[in-house]
């Protein structure tokens, strides 16, 4: 049998090939000849982690959409947020560092165990990841419409009680719960971090930003957490365990999904874990800070769609918008 090359080139003379990735266009496609033999030898000779549409839709410097950039702006990927390195070298995952990233190899489906993994195959997986986290990150519409009667609630409340909006509000992600073997720092200490921590971590960036967070919005799997921080804020409050707690979180208004069973959610109970998908599309949504820690993978989670959603501004780095509690105060 003749290969399909050789028949689409047989003296027709409707055939033509394609050696430059500007003939790859429809429009000059249109233009040219009926049937068109791709050259992939000469087409592109570069591999997918130079694919020039990378450079309009992840790069702070953004270039003009053409297939025409030189070799120089194809293999440089310092302001991409997915490399954070100034090249493609063999050993720049050394210092890659993205946001992105999986926190575990991308070896899972590989076949056998004798594959190794390059520089290629994590750089395309994190691709993978930003784009799977972009456009796949959506809820069904009774979430999104239960996250704005939410917004809307507290909105209503702020502005009611002395004309406050939501554009200063900060989270705090506590996850407990049945995450003990999963915590590192009750790993090590054989107890939770205590509230504080995650109050350190809060006051940490408003003093980095020069800025106060009044509002504080709560999401957590442990009704005493829930209580205890809405005790620590209480002005008439005569408690006196976490003092730290309750020095910076006094008067602040703290905040919570109200239509969540408990003042927080249940991930074991179908009620509980709608109302936490709409607590999670509310932080991304409406927060401006958020402290939680990468050892849950909600937490991990909000690290990455913030980011994700967020890295093309020229202001932001990795962890712009979501930071670890500290393991200390």
């Amino acid at each position: 049998m003749k290969s399909i090359e050789s028949i689409s080139q047989d003296g027709s003379g409707l055939s033509s090939d394609v050696t430059d990735i500007q003939e790859l266009l429809y429009s000059n496609q249109l233009n040219t000849s009926k049937h068109s033999v791709l050259r992939t030898d000469k087409v592109w000779t570069f591999g997918y982690e130079h694919v020039p549409v990378r450079r309009w839709m992840l790069s702070r410097n953004q270039v003009n959409r053409t297939y025409n950039l030189s070799v120089v702006a194809l293999i440089n990927h310092t302001d991409e947020h997915i490399y954070q390195a100034p090249s493609l070298t063999n050993n720049f995952l050394d210092y890659w560092t993205p946001r992105n990233r999986p926190y575990a190899q991308p070896n899972r489906h590989l076949p056998g165990n004798q594959y190794k993994l390059t520089w290629q195959d994590h750089v395309f997986t994190g691709f993978l990841r930003y784009m799977f986290v972009v456009y796949f990150h959506r809820f069904s519409p009774r979430i999104h419409q239960m996250t704005h009667l939410l917004a809307e609630h507290w909105s209503n409340y702020l502005w009611d009680k002395d004309q406050r909006t939501l554009n200063d509000t900060a989270a705090i992600f506590i996850r407990r719960g049945d995450k003990m073997s999963e915590d590192s720092f009750w790993k090590k200490h054989n107890m939770w971090r205590n509230i504080s921590m995650y109050v350190k971590g809060l006051l940490d960036e408003e003093q980095r930003q020069n800025r106060t967070f009044s509002s504080v919005f709560i999401m957590t799997d442990d009704v005493s957490v829930m209580n205890s921080i809405q005790d620590y804020a209480d002005p008439n409050s005569k408690g006196t365990d976490e003092p730290y707690a309750r020095k910076h979180l006094r008067n602040r208004q703290i905040m919570y999904n109200v239509f969540a069973p408990q003042a927080c959610f249940d991930p074991f109970i179908r009620i509980g874990f709608e109302q936490f998908l709409v607590s999670v599309e509310f932080i991304v949504q409406h927060v401006q800070f958020t402290v939680g820690h990468s050892d849950s993978n909600v937490g991990r989670y909000f690290e990455e769609i913030t980011y994700a959603r967020n890295q093309l501004k020229a202001s932001v780095q990795s962890d712009s918008f979501v930071k670890n509690a500290p393991d200390y105060l």
